[in-house]
């Protein structure tokens, strides 16, 4: 089945619960916007058409190659926003589209690998969308100064941070989709998947409830925990079926 056919309830609750990660940091940025950027919004939708009209040849020239030309060339010229603006749209869009690409992948490998790419992308996006207001270029820019300063320093990305705790339940949703997707396709041997992970399993669950005895987070942190505990069992399980 391709993208753009008929597709039944079922498979459209799981794509969008699959997506939702991604669908939010899209609203986090866009609502950060200080004035709306019609050329973002212009290349994000235009990506995303591509891959609904089957990568038609007509939509690759009217909605993707002439307008990157014309801005190219207003960059030429001295003005810079239109092109800014039009990759800031690209980047948005760049996950979601990179998953519907992949959604039907015959090597759920292949899938796994992509979700695992775009999640960290996903999560680059958000951090550097970390301020009260944005632009195209300030999201450009602090997107570059956060990936090499990681890069430089190792620095990590958490997914606990009160501040994203709805994220972090959204990707625990979708890191369960991902994992109900698998074993739907290749019915794999389940309960010895399980039983590899039961001592991570055990070891977090009494980390979480020591605590919540504790009191050392605030119920928020909880909830964002327990949908990191959800990550990392799910993420663990599909990486042990599909190995």
């Amino acid at each position: 089945m391709l993208l753009g056919e008929k597709m039944k309830p079922s498979e459209i609750m799981f794509g969008f619960l699959l997506l939702s990660p991604y669908i939010y940091t899209i609203y986090n940025v866009l609502s950060k916007f200080t004035t709306l950027d019609y050329f973002a919004l212009f290349s994000f939708f235009s990506l995303l058409a591509l891959v609904f009209s089957r990568y038609s040849s007509i939509i690759l020239l009217s909605l993707l190659l002439v307008p990157s030309l014309v801005c190219f060339g207003l960059f030429v010229l001295g003005n810079p926003l239109p092109l800014i603006g039009m990759a800031a749209g690209y980047i948005l869009a760049f996950p979601i589209f990179t998953m519907l690409t992949s959604y039907y992948e015959r090597k759920i490998e292949n899938l796994v690998l992509t979700y695992l790419f775009t999640l960290t992308l996903n999560i680059s996006i958000l951090y550097a969308s970390e301020t009260k207001s944005l632009t195209s270029s300030d999201l450009i820019i602090n997107l570059i100064v956060r990936v090499l300063r990681n890069i430089v320093s190792g620095g990590q990305y958490t997914l606990s941070q009160p501040v994203n705790n709805i994220f972090t339940i959204l990707t625990a949703l979708s890191c369960i989709v991902l994992f109900f997707i698998i074993i739907k396709r290749i019915e794999p041997e389940f309960p010895k998947n399980v039983g590899e992970i039961i001592p991570l399993i055990i070891s977090t669950i009494i980390t979480l409830l020591l605590a919540l005895i504790t009191r050392v987070w605030s119920y928020g942190s909880i909830i964002a925990a327990l949908s990191s505990f959800i990550i990392i069992v799910s993420l663990s399980i599909i990486l042990k079926v599909v190995k």
